[in-house]
Parts: C-alpha cells; sequence; structure tokens
C-alpha cells in the first residue's frame, strides 16, 4: 500500500502526503510479525483497519448494513489484499 500511495502523490493533499511519508518511515525494516513490541504491527494493523472501513463508501452509507456484511468477511480482505499486490506489480 505505501509503493502504491507513493505513485499517486499527485492525487494526495499535503497533509496525507505528510502521513504518508511518515507512515513509510516507521515501516522501514518491519518483518510482518504482530509480536506485542511491534510498534510497526499497531501501525499496519490500524492503517488496515482504516482502508477496509473505508471501502464501499461510494456505493453504501455509512451505516450500511450491507457494506458492513461485504468489508468485514474474510474473503473480501483476501481479495483486496490480493488486488493490492497485482496493483503493486502492475
Amino acid at each position: 500500500m505505501l509503493k502504491i500511495g507513493k505513485n499517486i502523490h499527485s492525487e494526495l493533499t499535503s497533509a496525507q502526503i505528510t502521513s504518508l511519508n511518515e507512515l513509510t518511515e516507521v515501516m522501514k525494516g518491519w518483518d510482518g510479525k504482530h509480536s506485542r513490541e511491534s510498534k510497526q504491527a499497531t501501525y499496519y494493523t490500524f492503517s488496515m483497519m482504516f482502508f477496509y472501513k473505508s471501502l464501499m463508501h461510494h456505493y453504501f452509507p455509512d451505516d450500511s448494513e450491507s457494506r458492513i456484511k461485504i468489508v468485514d468477511n474474510y474473503n473480501f480482505v483476501d481479495y483486496v489484499e490480493r488486488s493490492l499486490i497485482d496493483i503493486d506489480q502492475g
């Protein structure tokens, strides 16, 4: 996701670019492990939760049960993660 964010700098606000740069610095060298001491794991989990919650807002209102059912299931999460990998690889 960080690579994708870097590729769309022109579409981000200056505050979003600053946040992305700060997050990139924090995430450097993370081994992907979700240990209790890992600050990066907390950032990753929170970022992904925010990302998933923000999906589908265009199609469903904030309080929509349908949107929650779509984005809160495991298949959707797997689909999005595979899509991000495909986007990153071009």
